[in-house]
């Protein structure tokens, strides 16, 4: 046992020394190395997408530590749009995961600034060993998520030693469902790299100024065009062209809003929605350009219509199918191209009028594609900036490239109206000498008329002074008729209801009514004497004015009929000559809100105003008009009867009511039974006080 002790201790500290040294080699394959070279070389700084990635599809706070044990995760593209298993794998990805890169830079990177640009369609919170550099939207799921694309936008950092370091990314992918189905292929993650800072970001802010001034002013230039041939179409019709360039420098117009928006603006919805109808704009514009190829110099239309279809489909397959719609659009941009060519070729050999202007536009356009498709085939691939002579070169025929077209379209339209103009100046050379001509004869003919049209016109004035002044009587008799026929409907409807007076216009009488459900208010002031001894006429007619007028206002905010009043008593009806179906509710409010007026007046004024006793029932009536002179709109009936017995039964301050209007209200307002009371002429009945409204 002592012999095999030491050799147990040997061996376990040999496979301890195995696991550590492969375990660093794991570590030291997957850090990566920051360098100059690296930072200068496009295809270096590629493999920071590359072999040092590791992602994980969960969320933890845990996970930005610089210390957390990230050895499980998997070793990804950060794209994840690679053709690799990884892509298959999250292809699908919408939740919240992390990516963690370990690195260290080199001593020639020391304390300078180095910046850190991405680009994806979700949110993300970037960290640094642990610390949070900045964030772009909201990282969260569902709603509270806030999606923003950085566009290359850097974060700065600057690193004081060569040591490893931990770069964490907290990442919630753009939800599938709110991209449309032929852009299901957008990237799932991220795309990052780092470059040295200071030149980035000067470059950076003078590419974002470049591309906002070069796309707005493009987007104003073709603006501009558009609408001035628009308008050019619209004063002469026969010129179909011009509304095809119209068209067309609608859609170039539309063509730079667009990549305005997708460089300036960072919202994933914007930018996918702006590529995705970009399609449209590129259809737009090869259905234009053919229609106004084959206006000038074409007869035969089949392949204008062609090409519509095609245009036509290619639109149709953007909404239905993705591989579709990468096929037809190619088919589109390459007919249409051919087509222009084509034609433009044939009409300068035929010597077209006009041809050599829309034909060198279309030869340099022709030329400029050959000249980038030549490009892009040598090693040096096609470099479009401006650090090279051939960058500078590309970027200025790309310029010449894209304006050409419209250039020359525009060219060809104004040196047509022009020749049109001249053509026209002479014609109208020619037609004003037939003009002075004919103008000679005219004028012999115009002195005739003009003797005839004035004694004519002395006549019509003549004429005309007799009719208006005639006009001018008929139309004041007619207004004072108005006047005096207004005055005496607005009598008619003070002294009877809206229907009745109505019914007594038209037939010249009114018919009595019976009314089975309606509901009478009685009101009359208590020692009405009495307290008209304290007063003198003027001051007691004045007060009941002063009541009465209160309490019509009050009964028409509910609809309620005024029948009459008689001395100090006030007599009204709800429920005709209209039924309503809350008729004993709102003749019970109308009776609170009349105590309450009097109430109100009594403590203001109480040696100046009455008490008051009301009485309420319900039943049915008969109504219509008594006698021809002085006629009044009155009801009849034993409900008149019982609701007058209700009223002399209550007391001072109250509202007495039977046991019908109870019934009908008893849900609605707080009442106080009183129990039976004799009635003259009626026996005993039962009898309530009503209080107040319900809550």
């Amino acid at each position: 046992m002592c012999i095999f002790r030491p050799v147990k201790r040997a061996l376990f500290i040999f496979l301890l020394l195995v696991t550590t040294i492969c375990r660093s080699q794991t570590a030291d394959s997957l850090l990566l190395l920051i360098t100059k070279k690296k930072l200068y070389s496009e295809k270096e700084r590629g493999s920071e997408r590359h072999k040092h990635w590791r992602f994980k599809a969960e969320d933890s706070a845990a996970m930005s530590a610089p210390t957390y044990n990230d050895a499980g995760w998997a070793i990804v593209n950060p794209e994840l749009n690679e053709e690799l298993s990884e892509y298959k794998k999250y292809k699908s990805f919408d939740k919240i995961g992390w990516f963690r890169l370990k690195f260290r830079i080199d001593t020639s990177l020391l304390n300078i600034p180095l910046a850190l640009k991405m680009q994806h369609y979700g949110a993300s919170e970037v960290y640094l060993d642990g610390k949070k550099m900045g964030e772009y939207g909201i990282v969260a799921v569902g709603e509270m998520a806030d999606y923003r694309n950085p566009s290359g936008e850097p974060f700065v950092i600057t690193l004081p030693d060569t040591q490893t370091h931990t770069l964490a990314i907290r990442y919630a992918a753009f939800p599938k469902k709110r991209v449309r189905e032929n852009l299901q292929n957008t990237q799932n993650g991220i795309s990052v790299s780092f470059t040295l800072g200071n030149p980035y970001i000067s470059g950076y802010v003078d590419q974002l100024v470049i591309i906002s001034l070069i796309t707005l002013a493009m987007f104003g230039i073709f603006l501009a065009l558009s609408l001035l041939h628009l308008f050019l179409y619209l004063y002469y019709r026969l010129s179909k062209s011009s509304i095809y360039f119209c068209l067309f420098s609608f859609s170039l117009s539309l063509s730079f809003l667009f990549l305005f928006l997708i460089s300036y603006f960072k919202d994933p919805d914007t930018i996918l929605t702006c590529t995705h109808y970009s399609m449209y704009v590129v259809a737009a514009i090869c259905f234009s350009l053919s229609g106004f190829i084959n206006e000038l110099f074409s007869k035969n239309k089949i392949r204008f219509y062609i090409i519509s279809g095609i245009c036509v489909c290619s639109i149709v397959s953007l909404e239905f199918s993705e591989n579709a719609s990468s096929y037809l659009p190619i088919a589109m941009v390459v007919g249409v191209a051919t087509e222009a060519l084509t034609l433009a070729t044939i009409a300068i050999i035929r010597k077209t009028r006009g041809a050599w202007i829309i034909g060198g536009g279309i030869l340099l356009f022709a030329s400029f594609v050959l000249i980038i498709f030549v490009q892009s085939m040598t090693d040096s691939g096609i470099s479009l900036n401006s650090d090279s002579v051939v960058g500078v070169v590309l970027l200025i025929l790309g310029a010449l490239g894209i304006l050409c077209i419209p250039i020359s379209m525009a060219v060809f339209l104004a040196w047509n109206f022009a020749s049109v103009s001249k053509d026209l100046q002479r014609q109208l050379v020619q037609v004003k000498l037939l003009s002075e001509r004919a103008l000679e004869h005219e004028q012999e003919k115009k002195k005739l008329l003009e003797e005839q049209n004035e004694t004519l016109e002395r006549e019509v004035a003549k004429r005309t002074a007799e009719v208006v002044a005639q006009k001018e009587k008929i139309e004041k008799q007619h207004t004072e008729l108005k006047l005096e026929k207004k005055k005496s409907d607005d009598l008619l409807l003070n002294i009877l209801p809206d229907e009745v007076a109505e019914e007594l216009k038209n037939k010249g009488y009114s018919d009595a009514r019976n009314f089975n459900n309606v509901s009478v208010l009685f009101t009359d002031f208590v020692d009405f004497t009495v307290a008209g001894e304290k007063m003198n006429a003027q001051e007691l007619v004045g007060e009941l004015h002063t009541c009465f007028k209160a309490f019509d206002e009050i009964i028409t905010k509910y609809n309620i009929e005024k029948i009459k009043t008689i001395g100090d008593a006030y007599m009204a009806v709800c429920g005709l000559p209209v039924e309503q179906p809350h008729h004993a509710e709102k003749t019970a409010m109308a009776a609170l809100e009349i105590l309450a007026f009097i109430e109100d007046r009594q403590k203001r004024m109480p040696e100046q105003t009455f008490r008051i006793r009301i009485g309420l029932h319900t039943g049915s009536v008969v109504a219509g008009i008594v006698g021809v002179k002085k006629f009044a709109y009155d009801i009849w009936g034993d409900t008149v009867n019982t609701a007058a017995r209700m009223e002399q039964s209550s007391e001072p301050g109250r509202i007495n009511c039977s046991e019908n209007i109870y019934e009908l209200i008893k849900d609605r307002f707080d009442c106080t039974p009183r129990g039976k009371i004799k009635v003259k002429s009626k026996g005993e009945m039962n009898m309530y006080f009503i209080n107040q409204p319900k809550p």
